[in-house]
């Protein structure tokens, strides 16, 4: 029964770590999204001549594409968050 305990224990803290690491991937993508929008909008102040390229136009490829994996990043923090407290609920014993 105590090694039990000991497993159940352990499981409960990988899962939180899953969690914490989730978290922290998910602010530092945020961290980058915010730095590619102040890259975008600095350009904006600048004189365009003719043959330059806009470059909010390409930079709202890398902006969407990030965006969509911080959401994918949060959709799997909900996901284990439900998984553990549907875990604490039953007792932890779907292992």
């Amino acid at each position: 029964m105590i090694k039990i305990k000991i497993l159940l224990k352990k499981n409960e803290k990988v899962l939180d770590k899953s969690i914490s690491i989730l978290r922290i991937a998910m602010t530092r993508l945020s961290n980058i999204i915010s730095d590619i929008y102040d890259v975008g909008s600095e350009t904006e102040n600048k004189d365009k001549n003719e043959n330059e390229v806009d470059e909010n136009a390409v930079n709202w490829i890398l902006y969407e594409t990030i965006l969509y994996h911080k959401n994918i990043l949060n959709k799997q923090i909900d996901h284990l968050i439900k998984e553990k407290y549907k875990r604490e609920r039953n007792g932890w014993y779907c292992i």
